[in-house]
């Protein structure tokens, strides 16, 4: 299996904005798209996107996490159980 990057960055009316992301072990794409699902539930599905490996690039992952630790999770990859997990949620109304 490989580490997969599952991310989502909802705003909905300008007022309010959320990010999410999971990074974790999956064998493709729809069972880490399921993980992200189960961790947040079926609304922030809507949108999320996945891609394979720790994408460092990836806004919404570098709006939650130390590049630092997404570096070393990215090192580890295959030597180490790794779920990552992260949320922000900001609303100005």
């Amino acid at each position: 299996m490989k580490l997969w990057t599952v991310t989502s960055n909802y705003a909905a009316t300008g007022e309010g904005h959320t990010l999410k992301a999971i990074v974790a072990y999956a064998p493709d794409e729809l069972i880490a798209l399921k993980q992200f699902e189960q961790e947040f539930g079926d609304f922030y599905i809507l949108g999320a996107e996945a891609s394979e490996g720790v994408n460092v690039n990836d806004p919404v992952l570098k709006g939650l996490f130390n590049l630092d630790l997404l570096e070393r999770i990215k090192k580890i990859e295959g030597q180490a159980d790794v779920v990552l997990t992260g949320s922000m949620h900001v609303n100005f109304s």
